[in-house]
């Protein structure tokens, strides 16, 4: 019997370092721009780029891509290019701008983080930006104007799709600015199978001491 529970111990044990590992190994960015191959040059009504398209057959919706170094490059507030979730085709559409990845992600757990301020102008109302990964929405921010660049990181589980960043509108050619966008996989806490091993390490120490033999008196 002790040798029995002794073998299952290590079995469990095993299980448990191996999950820890495994599960590291698919922890990974799976996708990541901060809009750098954008160019020299700020793009009104943007197309997108190898990772995002910026599609505008609904309700007109667009974005701009600027570059600190030309056009409207000041809104960027000091980082090298950002996006104008708020695009140039005109006022009143809704939504006002769609950013949507090239690719498309399964099902499983996600940490995104992005950078994202107000729009830097007065004068304009605010919009609502709206992220989803497939048809889950994964928050729903409404910066005021001077809001400056701001991490936003979230943890979820998701059935999977692509990731896409919607202004909600009625446009104005004035939207939140995104500087960067980062998805991952999730990794497994390494606390909750560190205190499995732990726990299995207690019961094998109690289970020793019980076999122990008594001293003999003398």
């Amino acid at each position: 019997m002790a040798f029995k529970l002794k073998t299952l111990l290590a079995a469990a044990a095993a299980t448990a370092l191996a999950g820890l590992i495994a599960g590291a190994a698919r922890a990974g960015t799976v996708l990541a721009d901060d809009f750098s191959s954008g160019g020299a040059n700020s793009l009104l009504n943007w197309a997108g780029d190898a990772t995002f398209a910026s599609p505008s057959g609904t309700s007109n919706a667009s974005t701009d891509y600027l570059n600190a170094g030309s056009a409207y490059g000041n809104l960027c507030q000091g980082y090298a290019q950002c996006v104008d979730l708020d695009g140039s085709t005109g006022v009143g559409n809704a939504p006002s701008g769609l950013l949507v990845s090239n690719a498309t992600f399964g099902a499983g757990a996600y940490k995104l983080t992005f950078t994202l301020s107000g729009n830097d102008r007065s004068g304009y109302a605010p919009q609502a930006t709206d992220v989803y990964l497939g048809n889950q929405l994964i928050t729903s921010l409404t910066l005021a104007s001077n809001v400056a660049p701001t991490v936003f990181s979230y943890n979820f589980s998701s059935s999977g799709g692509a990731l896409s960043f919607v202004e909600q509108g009625p446009s104005s050619q004035a939207g939140a600015l995104l500087f960067d966008v980062n998805l991952s996989t999730a990794a497994p806490e390494p606390a909750t199978w560190a205190m499995l091993l732990l726990g299995l390490g207690g019961l094998g120490a109690r289970l020793r001491s019980r076999r122990r033999p008594a001293l003999a008196k003398i």
